[in-house]
């Protein structure tokens, strides 16, 4: 999968063969995603200068494209990192899975911003490690973080985020 959040100038894009994430930030230049490409995630964007679709560079000229590009271990991780080298604030939130039997390995855990019931604003999603921890950061506000894991129920919680936080979902 891949996406584009123009807002804050980030594609984002999922290899699940590799299991992990990469994260482009344009940096000076707005990015404009072409959404066929996204859907196949294949992304394909184009820097754009003003009003102008396309940058020109004239015989003789130059232009100057700048981009951060970086891996990440998930959607959540890639999300965080653009974050903090935007400079915006974040605050490291460690989430532990367990049921009965102990931690939970490969758990699915699923972010999105605003309050319960939300439909849009999924911030990302990860996995657990064996010992049914996920770290990632997030910006303060109120998140809605959901759990599923094969052969349970999947489990949906509120959280507010001011200060690192430590959360358990059982």
């Amino acid at each position: 999968t891949a996406g584009v959040d123009s807002s804050r100038r980030f594609l984002w894009i999922d290899d699940q063969w590799w299991r992990q994430t990469y994260g482009v930030i344009a940096v000076g230049l707005p990015l404009v995603a072409n959404d066929e490409s996204i859907q196949r995630a294949r992304p394909f964007v184009s820097y754009q200068a003003g009003d102008q679709p396309n940058i020109s560079v004239v015989p003789n000229g130059v232009a100057r494209l700048e981009r951060l590009v970086f891996p990440a271990a998930n959607q959540l991780e890639a999300f965080g990192l653009a974050d903090q080298l935007q400079g915006i604030t974040t605050h490291r939130i460690a989430v532990e899975v367990r049921d009965a039997n102990g931690p939970v390995d490969r758990a699915l855990v699923s972010v999105r911003s605003g309050q319960s019931g939300a439909t849009d604003g999924l911030r990302g999603a990860g996995r657990t490690q064996t010992d049914g921890q996920l770290a990632l950061s997030l910006p303060a506000g109120v998140y809605q973080v959901q759990v599923s894991a094969l052969g349970r129920a999947d489990v949906t919680q509120m959280l507010t985020v001011q200060h690192e936080e430590h959360v358990s979902v059982r």
